[in-house]
């Protein structure tokens, strides 16, 4: 297969990793360590997508923010979390979608929400609605 490869143009090779660390020193010391080795294999970082941050902030990923040893929903995916429920909450009501594309859709969204570490958060929610996990 690599023999077919048109190695004029470039192959896009994406990776994501996060580091970490306690210092801004140790973090730099390690982009520049991925820098030297991704070098030696003729691929670079992509600046623009490098976050050097302090831990306290987290990293944004998929609609949330990862922190070490947790993954935190983001306020405005909560929000359109929220509103998603109440919509497909009255779509149900006004009979413009029946009882199972009702359960899929809120098994989905409540699927994604538990994949943080959100749990009291979605528990205080479904319980205004009479609902549990």
């Amino acid at each position: 297969m690599r023999q077919n490869l048109d190695h004029s143009q470039p192959l896009p090779v994406m990776e994501t990793w996060t580091n970490f660390l306690n210092t801004k020193e140790e973090l730099h010391f390690a982009k520049a360590e991925i820098m030297r080795f991704l070098g030696t294999r003729h691929l670079q970082l992509k600046e623009s997508a490098t976050l050097l941050r302090p831990t306290w902030q987290g990293l944004p990923f998929l609609g949330f923010r990862v922190f070490p040893g947790m993954l935190k929903i983001k306020r405005d995916n909560w929000r359109r979390f929220t509103r998603k429920f109440r919509l497909r909450q009255r779509q149900f009501a006004r009979g413009e979608i029946s009882a199972n594309a009702f359960t899929t859709s809120i098994a989905s969204l409540v699927g994604h929400i538990r994949h943080g570490d959100s749990w009291r958060l979605l528990e205080k929610f479904l319980d205004k609605f009479g609902m549990d996990l």
